[in-house]
């Protein structure tokens, strides 16, 4: 192992926030049973506040909805921040991604690869993380090399 992925973490700022997050990032870092360079994934799946932004997280969830939620609210906070951000350190995690066609699949998964550099997308309207996407092939081949 490693790495640790830390779920629901926090994304609305306080001091004590943020001390937490550092310890637990350091926590991490100094942990002597895991391998290389201990990757740390902070999973608010929201944009959090700029606070919280810490150098020492390597990948930040800015997005864990459905598609159809993405696509309705535009993401415009998302959007801005992640056009100035360091798209290697952000992911997007998307479920309910509708059936759509390879070339719209292509503009979808290369439009998100300009604001992050991890995408999860499932076609999957429920135990989205349970199983494998039936078109999870037709996904790999839409990442761009």
């Amino acid at each position: 192992m490693s790495g640790i992925f830390f779920d629901e973490s926090p994304h609305q700022y306080a001091a004590d926030t943020v001390t937490y997050l550092e310890e637990i990032n350091a926590a991490v870092k100094s942990a002597s049973g895991l391998d290389g360079e201990k990757t740390i994934i902070h999973n608010p799946g929201v944009l959090p506040a700029s606070q919280l932004r810490l150098n020492t997280t390597d990948i930040t969830v800015v997005f864990e909805q459905s598609y159809t939620h993405y696509e309705d609210s535009q993401e415009a906070e998302l959007d801005a921040a992640s056009s100035s951000a360091d798209r290697d350190s952000w992911a997007y995690i998307f479920h309910s991604v509708p059936a759509m066609s390879n070339s719209t699949l292509d503009t979808f998964v290369h439009g998100i690869s300009h604001k992050a550099a991890y995408l999860y997308a499932t076609t999957r309207t429920s135990q989205y993380y349970e199983h494998f996407d039936g078109r999870l092939e037709e996904f790999c081949d839409a990442v761009p090399t």
